[in-house]
């Protein structure tokens, strides 16, 4: 496997003009992206189906072109393996500086696709160190009153559930009008008072119940 990184030349006749089947997680509808942090996708439908043998639960997206790396970084990936129709595979490094787009909480992100992949408790603990979003209601009060600050929560089959965000992008896809506000591990326990949290509704749905929050807690070993 040659390794290469993304700004260079022989990288760009990797893209150009070129189809590849971008393998896709069926279980959290993003890039597929393994334990070493790197995502897949491959021009021959050979490869396609010797890698789906492989893995579970994966799928390979329509062939498209891949014109911008920035699809990979956001979900936390660091490589990109790629290969063409009857060639060597070649790994590419992804590096902030060669994406368009620079996702933020990146770390939280991949994290929470491979739980939803794996249900390691190691990826619920890495989970556990990083910031999330929550929605923050300020009503109007008379003058002179204090404004009512609270959290936002939905309801589902008569229970409450409160919401986190990995992504800005993932919170104004919810709602624009809540104010985004950083929150850790206690702060969002302090949050929920014993209600479990729906991580991005929109799109991962991931429920933090209490023994996941719990498995958040523990420090790594």
């Amino acid at each position: 496997m040659r390794e290469i990184g993304a700004g260079s030349e022989f990288t760009a006749e990797l893209f150009t003009e070129k189809l590849y089947h971008v393998m896709i997680s069926d279980k959290t509808g993003r890039p597929f992206i393994s334990d070493e942090y790197t995502a897949y996708a491959f021009m021959a439908d050979k490869d396609v189906n010797d890698f789906i043998a492989k893995h579970r639960n994966v799928s390979p997206e329509k062939e498209s072109l891949i014109n911008d790396l920035s699809m990979f970084y956001d979900i936390g990936a660091d490589y990109l393996v790629l290969k063409e129709r009857d060639k060597d595979i070649v790994r590419i490094k992804i590096e902030e500086k060669n994406v368009r787009r620079r996702a933020r909480n990146r770390e939280l992100v991949r994290n929470l696709l491979l739980f939803l992949e794996t249900s390691h408790s190691k990826y619920a603990r890495e989970m556990g160190r990083l910031e999330m979003i929550v929605p923050l209601l300020i009503d109007r009060r008379q003058p002179c009153m204090p404004p009512n600050i609270h959290y936002a929560y939905a309801t589902w089959q008569e229970s409450q559930y409160y919401l986190a965000f990995s992504t800005l992008q993932e919170f104004e896809r919810w709602n624009k009008n809540c104010s985004p506000v950083m929150a850790d591990l206690n702060e969002l326990d302090n949050i929920r008072q014993g209600k479990n949290v729906i991580v991005d509704p929109h799109s991962l749905g991931l429920v933090l119940t209490d023994e996941i929050l719990k498995e958040m807690h523990k420090e790594e070993t």
